[in-house]
């Protein structure tokens, strides 16, 4: 089973909407449910996961440094396959985020992606997601590509995701898209291979899921087609509604 690390809010496994998943270290009655709406994204995507749950940010989404940092060692010394950060170090300490840079590479010498959200704000720096070990992700909605990738970074033209299948409304940001593109990788990864050849195949694994959000889209343009209840719906010959046309309103 694939591992993921999620080090965010706590994580209430009584909000999760799929029940198939492994938790590890999440059961707790928080009223914040970043954590766990970061955990549904994923979740939508890939049900089959094993997660662990690494809390390090308070109930006003904010944490620390050395905190994170002791976070991504926990999920080295439990050999996850990814770790998912929709957080993101925004000081100017360099003695810190050399700290922080020196984990990320730890990281990846066993084998770990790391996929971090930029900041929100367009002028702003938030670490790891500045590092080019890992992958960071964006959002830009002039953008008219569903997903670019330069180098280690990925954008998407949108900013807000939902759960048309719960019908629940994800919150907009970069968080939620970290989340979102670690289901799709996760979904390519063979267990025991190199995630590595994932950042390198990037923008071809991208590039087939642009084309299945447009499908996506094209088939979700027509949402209802309604039909006056008359002789038109009949068949001519039986005077019987066909058997194609399932429901009639």
């Amino acid at each position: 089973m694939i591992k993921i690390g999620i080090i965010d809010t706590e994580i209430r496994t009584d909000q999760i909407i799929f029940d198939k998943t492994h938790f590890c270290n999440a059961d707790y009655k928080t009223s914040v449910l970043h954590g766990t709406e970061v955990a549904n994204v994923l979740l939508s995507l890939n049900p089959y996961l094993d997660i662990t749950a690494i809390p390090i940010l308070d109930s006003n989404i904010k944490g620390n440094a050395i905190d994170l940092i002791t976070a991504i060692e926990k999920c080295i010394d439990q050999k996850v396959d990814f770790i998912n950060l929709s957080l993101g170090y925004a000081s100017n300490n360099e003695s810190i985020i050399s700290m922080l840079h020196e984990i990320c590479l730890e990281a990846k010498r066993n084998n770990i992606l790391i996929v971090a959200a930029k900041a929100n704000e367009k002028n702003k720096m938030a670490y790891p997601a500045e590092f080019s070990e890992i992958i960071s992700v964006d959002n830009d909605i002039r953008q008219k590509a569903y997903c670019s990738v330069n180098k280690n970074e990925v954008i998407f033209n949108f900013n807000v995701l939902y759960l048309w299948e719960k019908e629940i409304k994800i919150r907009e940001g970069n968080s939620y898209l970290v989340p979102y593109l670690i289901g799709i990788l996760a979904n390519l990864y063979k267990e025991g291979g190199d995630k590595q050849e994932l950042i390198s195949n990037l923008k071809g694994i991208l590039k087939e899921e642009n084309m299945k959000a447009k499908l996506k889209y094209k088939a979700k343009k027509i949402k209802i087609v309604f039909f006056d209840i008359d002789d038109t719906l009949r068949v001519k010959e039986t005077g019987f509604i066909p058997e194609s046309i399932k429901v009639v309103f």
